[in-house]
Order: C-alpha cells, then sequence, then structure tokens
C-alpha cells in the first residue's frame, strides 16, 4: 500500500518539499543553549553569596528572601539562567479574580498563597541575576555535594522538564526568553508544593500551580492569568485575552495510504498567520504529536524549529522579526497517522477557513462536510474538501466502501444519510442496536431538535456515520454535517439508553465544531449543551422515571468530586476534567431551564428559546461567558450574576436541611418550612421549586417559586382549602444540592 502512495505522489501530486539544507549557525548555538538549561548542577562552577532581606517581585508573586544564601548558575551569553536559595523566605501571590481563587483551591485546598519556604528554585530569563548583583557581591564557587543534595531532596526541578502532559516547551520558551533579556522576562519558580511562573509569551502569563498529592508526576495549574498591569480580573472580563498570533486560514494537501486509508503518508500544509503581539521573532505553533513534522517555511524561507517527541508544541525560530499585523505564510510539510487531526493551530480558537485535497489508491472513500466528488485519477482517486463554514477544528472520516447508505429526509427537509457499515458484525458483539432502533432513533433526535432549534447551522445533507467504539475508537468526532454515533453501544434499563446516545452526538450540529468561543473559559459549553440537550431529549422520548434517573446519576457523581473536594469551576476552561464539564454543564442548563419556567402554565419554551438564540449567536460570531450571561438575563427577566458567580465562575454545591409541617390556619392549612442552608458562602441566596400536592381542583399539584437565602430561611406556602397531601422540596431538581427533608 505504501508503494502505491510513493507512486501518486510522484506522479499526480508532484509535492515540493523545502530543501533540507544543514543547521545554520544559529540554530547550531539554540540547540546547544537548549541543553545547557538542563545541565546536572553537582560539580560546576556556580556564584554564591549571602541574602537578608531581598524583595523581588514578579507580576502577581512577591518573594521575600529573608535570610540566607543564594546561587546563581547555568550560563548563557555571560548571565546565569538557573537560580536557588537556601535558607528563610517568603512568598505571597495575588490572585485577584473570584474564578481563578476557586481554581486554586480546586488545586491547593486554599484560594490564597502565602508561604514561608527553605528552599526555592528559580529558572529565569529576565534580569533578577542584575538586580541581585545591585545588592550583594557573588564570589565562585563549585557546587557542593550536601547543597546539592538539598535541591534533590526538594525535587525542585522535577515539573520543569517537559513531559508529554506539558502544553509548552518550558526549556524552549526560557530560552527565547533568555535571547531577548529584560524586566519582562520569563520566571519559572518551585518551592514547597507550589510552582510560579511567569512567560510573557504565553496569552495568560501568570500561572499558579500545585503539585496536589505528594509523589504526582504532574503539576495541577490553580490560578492562570494575565499579567498583573493589564488589571483583568472580574469573572466576565477573563476571556479579554491578547492571542500572539491568529489563523486565518489553512489548506492541506494530503497523499493517504496504509490498510485502512488512515495513514498520512505525506502532507504539505499551507497557513496563514495574522501577528497580533507588537513584535514576533518566536512562533509558538502546535501539531497532533502523532503526525511528524519534517520542514517547514516561513514567508518562503526556510525555518528552524524545535519539538520535543510526543510534544504537540512547535517552537519554531522565525528567520526574521515581524510586528503586529503583519501576516506569515507558514508551509508544513509533515507525516503521520492522526489523520482526523491534520491541521496546525495556534492558541487563538478563533476559527478560520479550511480546505483539503486527499489522494489515495482507489477503493477508499472518506466522510467530511464540504466533501466534493471522488475523481478518478491513474491508479487513485482525489478527492476535495471545501466546507463552506470557518472551522475551530476539523475532521474527515475514512470508512472504506463497505457501506450501504439508507436515505431519510427529515421533517424540515435536510436529506439524511444513515450509512449501514458491513464491518460491525452484529453476531459477535454483544451490544449492538439494532438497526430498525439506531435509525429510528437517530432521524427522531434530530427531528426533534430542528423542532426545537431550528434548523442547525449550514447543513444542508446530514451523514449518520455508525462506528464500533472497540474496534474502531478513533476518528469518531462528530461534526457540522457529520454525525458519529457507535452502532455498538451498551443499554442499561432505566436509562436514557440509546436516546441519550443519538440526543448528545445529535445536539453537537448545534453546539460543536462552529462554535466561535473567544478563549478556552467559553469550551464548557460545547460540552453542557449537547448533554443536556440529550436529557431533553430523553425526557421527551422516554417518558417517566429515565430522565430524572439519569439527572441523578450525575448529581450522584458530582456529590462524589464535591465531597474529594475536586470540584472546579466550569470558566476554568481545558483545565476541567471532561466528564465534570458534562455532568456539572449539564445542571447548569437545567437550573437555568426552571429558573425560567413557568410556573403557572409548567412551560420552558422561554428556556429553548434561550437556547436557540444562544446556537444563533454562538456559531455566527465570536461569544464570551459574558454574552452567555448577558443572553440569559434577557431572557430571565432579571440579574443572574448570583447565579452564574455559582455555578460557572464557582465551585461547591448548596446543603439544604428541610423540615416541614402541614398545620391549620384561617380556616385552611398551611405548609410552614424551615430551612437550614450549608455548604456554600452566607451570602448566597437561590429560588427553588416546590410543590404541594392534593389542593388543586383538578388534582395536580400547585408549584412554587421560594427564594431560600442565607444560613437559614423560614416561610409558609398556602393557605389552602384542602389538607395538602404531599409536600416536595426542590421540585423537578431545580437546584443542584443536597436536600434532606423530613415532616414534624
Amino acid at each position: 500500500m505504501r508503494t502505491k502512495c510513493l507512486v501518486l505522489t510522484a506522479i499526480l501530486l508532484s509535492f515540493a518539499v523545502a530543501t533540507l539544507a544543514a543547521d545554520s549557525e544559529a540554530f547550531k548555538k539554540f540547540k546547544d543553549d537548549y541543553a545547557a538549561l538542563d545541565q546536572d548542577l553537582l560539580n560546576n562552577e556556580t556564584e554564591v553569596a549571602p541574602i537578608k532581606d531581598f524583595i523581588y517581585q514578579k507580576d502577581a508573586a512577591t518573594f521575600t528572601f529573608t535570610d540566607g544564601r543564594i546561587f546563581l548558575a547555568r550560563y548563557i551569553d555571560g548571565r546565569p539562567t538557573t537560580a536557588f536559595f537556601i535558607g528563610k523566605g517568603h512568598a505571597q501571590i495575588d490572585i485577584p479574580s473570584h474564578v481563578e481563587r476557586m481554581s486554586m483551591a480546586y488545586a491547593s485546598n486554599d484560594s490564597l498563597v502565602n508561604q514561608d519556604f527553605d528552599v526555592i528554585l528559580i529558572k529565569f530569563g529576565d534580569n533578577l541575576d542584575l538586580k541581585l548583583r545591585e545588592k550583594i557581591i557573588f564570589s565562585k564557587q563549585t557546587l557542593e555535594w550536601k547543597d546539592y543534595n538539598i535541591l534533590k531532596k526538594a525535587q525542585s526541578e522535577f515539573f520543569f522538564r517537559p513531559s508529554i502532559q506539558h502544553e509548552y516547551d518550558n526549556f524552549f520558551q526560557l530560552l527565547r526568553s533568555i535571547y531577548e533579556r529584560s524586566d519582562d522576562g520569563f520566571f519559572w519558580c518551585d518551592f514547597n508544593r507550589y510552582v510560579y511562573s511567569y512567560d510573557p509569551n504565553r496569552p495568560e502569563q501568570s500561572i499558579v500551580a500545585y503539585e496536589r498529592s505528594g509523589g504526582d508526576l504532574v503539576i495541577t495549574d490553580g490560578a492562570v492569568q494575565q499579567r498583573k498591569e493589564r488589571a483583568i480580573s472580574d469573572d466576565l472580563q477573563m476571556s479579554q485575552i491578547l492571542y500572539p498570533t491568529t489563523i486565518l486560514e489553512r489548506h492541506a494537501d494530503l497523499v493517504m495510504g496504509g490498510l485502512e486509508g488512515r495513514d498520512v503518508e505525506q502532507a504539505d500544509c499551507k497557513a496563514r498567520l495574522l501577528v497580533n503581539a507588537d513584535s514576533l521573532k518566536y512562533l509558538s505553533l502546535f501539531l497532533s504529536y502523532n503526525l511528524n513534522l519534517d520542514s517547514m517555511q516561513v514567508n518562503g524561507q526556510n525555518a528552524d524549529f524545535y519539538r520535543r517527541r510526543d510534544f504537540n508544541f512547535i517552537g519554531v525560530l522565525l528567520p526574521s522579526t515581524h510586528h503586529k499585523g503583519d501576516t506569515l505564510d507558514v508551509r508544513l510539510w509533515y507525516h503521520g497517522s492522526s489523520y482526523w487531526t491534520v491541521f496546525p493551530y495556534v492558541e487563538d480558537p478563533t476559527p478560520s477557513k479550511v480546505s483539503l485535497t486527499l489522494l489515495a489508491p482507489r477503493g477508499f472513500s472518506y466522510l467530511a462536510t464540504g466533501l466534493g466528488p471522488a475523481e478518478k485519477i491513474d491508479k487513485g482517486v482525489k478527492f476535495t474538501i471545501e466546507p463552506d463554514q470557518p472551522y475551530r477544528e476539523f475532521f474527515f472520516k475514512g470508512y472504506g466502501s463497505n457501506f450501504d447508505t439508507i436515505k431519510v429526509v427529515s421533517d424540515v427537509g435536510v436529506p439524511l444519510d444513515i450509512l449501514k457499515s458491513h464491518s460491525i458484525d452484529k453476531n459477535r458483539v454483544t451490544c449492538f442496536v439494532p438497526d430498525q432502533l439506531y435509525q429510528t432513533t437517530n432521524v427522531d433526535a434530530f427531528n426533534f431538535l430542528c423542532s426545537q432549534l431550528g434548523t442547525p447551522a449550514g447543513v444542508f445533507e446530514l451523514y449518520v456515520y455508525p462506528y464500533a467504539p472497540i474496534t474502531h475508537p478513533e476518528g469518531t468526532m462528530t461534526m457540522p454535517g457529520i454525525e458519529a454515533i457507535p452502532q455498538e453501544c451498551c443499554i442499561v434499563n432505566g436509562t436514557g439508553g440509546f436516546q441519550l446516545v443519538a440526543g448528545y452526538q445529535t445536539a453537537q450540529q448545534w453546539f460543536g465544531s462552529l462554535l466561535r468561543p473567544a478563549s478556552d473559559r467559553e469550551f464548557w459549553l460545547a460540552d453542557a449543551m449537547p448533554e443536556y440537550l440529550s436529557l431533553v431529549y430523553v425526557e421527551k422520548s422516554l417518558p417517566g422515571g429515565a430522565f430524572p434517573s439519569e439527572m441523578l446519576h450525575r448529581r450522584s457523581l458530582l456529590d462524589s468530586v464535591i465531597t474529594r473536594k475536586m470540584d472546579m469551576p466550569l470558566a476554568a476552561g481545558t483545565r476541567i476534567p471532561d466528564s465534570l464539564s458534562l455532568y456539572k454543564g449539564a445542571w447548569l442548563m437545567h437550573m437555568l431551564r426552571f429558573l425560567m419556567f413557568d410556573v403557572n402554565t409548567g412551560s420552558d419554551a422561554t428556556f429553548m428559546k434561550f437556547v436557540r438564540e444562544l446556537a444563533l449567536t454562538c456559531n455566527n460570531r465570536e461569544f464570551t461567558n459574558a454574552d452567555i450571561v448577558k443572553l440569559a438575563e434577557k431572557y430571565y427577566g432579571q440579574p443572574l450574576d448570583w447565579f452564574f458567580k455559582q455555578w460557572l465562575f464557582g465551585r461547591n454545591r448548596p446543603e439544604y436541611t428541610v423540615d416541614y409541617s402541614i398545620v391549620p390556619k384561617d380556616n385552611g392549612f398551611v405548609v410552614k418550612v424551615n430551612v437550614a442552608a450549608a455548604g456554600v458562602d452566607p451570602a448566597f441566596s437561590t429560588p427553588v421549586l416546590m410543590s404541594v400536592a392534593g389542593v388543586k381542583d383538578d388534582g395536580g399539584p400547585a408549584i412554587f417559586r421560594q427564594q431560600i437565602s442565607g444560613p437559614q430561611t423560614s416561610f409558609e406556602l398556602g393557605p389552602f382549602m384542602k389538607k395538602p397531601s404531599q409536600f416536595q422540596f426542590n421540585e423537578f431538581f431545580s437546584v443542584l444540592s443536597s436536600d434532606k427533608v423530613k415532616q414534624k
């Protein structure tokens, strides 16, 4: 198969490959300096000096070296890049943002950083050494074993060294700052179980991280914030991030091969970037680590780059310095196995125009939004992919030719092509979804969501693509125009079953790859809305206990997370675990639904109108969390800052202890209720739905919305002419809370 693809490459595409020139002198120096940053300290020359009452301010952090010795080491261009202190010192870090204090509490169980330390190690590309020399005099010394042992025991450099969990290569980031020495340069330090870093070349420069458990292999980012001078601390402003670059458009010519036509034998990708930074000499670029980058050009010139194994991060040394408003035409040649994420990306999640040309041996087929007809060329086949919409992420799927297509037209006239795979052997799997159930459920889910939200953006024909998650776990992402829905799916009685799966994947037609978040702090919406809309579909399609059962299941999982103090704000962005984003995000939407619920008519139409406009807004322009809040307030009719502060930007949940009694009053009856609240701030206040049964002539319950405020709330419901038969606190699970209810 590889031979065929190489023939296709030579005959059909005539790929132009960048000349693989020998390393330039500058790049040789870069690699030597890169290695020097990690040289062992033992028996190497250092400078040492006694230090007393020295204060160093680095953005949000203040370090006081009260009394001890400070060492300077690892010199590049005549200046040190590493410092360490042994003695008595103190660190205080300012975290002005509420959402980041809540995130810090998740990482360290403390929202503040106010720590004494005995050892601190610093990596720096700023002018710390010059500030020290203004105050103290150093002498040269070979590092002794006893001091080296103190550093090793503290494992001070452990979290600096690159690992596959790092988004950035710390060594590259430090070195680029060393070459541009300034007071604003790179600074990283490790003390106790904390790591504080300031990187001027990241979108959010200041990060406070913590080793959650002794012996952790990965440091946990707690507070992530922009430099102090920007003064952005309000929860609703945190998405206002200045990204160094933005991708404007991307195109790739791919030669596909492998046993299933899924290997990228060769890729020639062109990406146009806009420079947003005042000046740019080094470029941060990202590409799936499964794709091996062979060479690169920038504006037609060969560009040096540094990339570690298993890293998405690529550090690019630009041939010349660029400035704000410039464009970079980046061309990359690569190969590998990650066929479904072939495009490079940058930190800015702004979507861009994408297009692809695929060449493969005959017999292979592909599925993607904007896919043109297959063109037979010599011994191969050519596909062009040109979607109309811009994408943050773009995927295509290789599915061979062993599929039947079942054509259906939805209620709103959208053609639905349901692909039936012959590769899934229903006789060999225990959880095969029968064809009839698979087809009817997928069509029904699409029709239901269309009835609630309107036709999804940009979809004129929808492909429903089945896969077996056991045998084909990769390449199963749903995107506009394509739903990747498993036909091998275990269904548990009493739950949402296959309706939940179909509903979630279908809902991504409205809340998926076309969303335009301003930053990663809005990514929670792409999890929360499909998850909750799938539950709404379950509620409609499986009347009875499936919906409340699913909600209670998610509450139980969240209770476990909260009990273990592992809850964190949804607006923490990609730091939040996927499962927490799904379940907590779904509960946020559920509570918002019942805030907008009409207790007189029993209608949730207002909420669905909100969701519909939310989809239109977020698919057609860049949006922030502030936009989501503003739109919710429009439909609620009142401020919702109190709600989002707790559920989007905060953590934990209320614990209600309720006692009630049904007593005669004024020739009728009332329900007297006392509610004690714990687990939240004493100022926390929220409306809670409750019902009283047996008091209405039509036999239905009377629904009430009651404000519960502070540690203790008492109120009466009624009077009622009939004696109530039942009182229900937190009807419809209107609030994510722990409820203990008893009748006196």
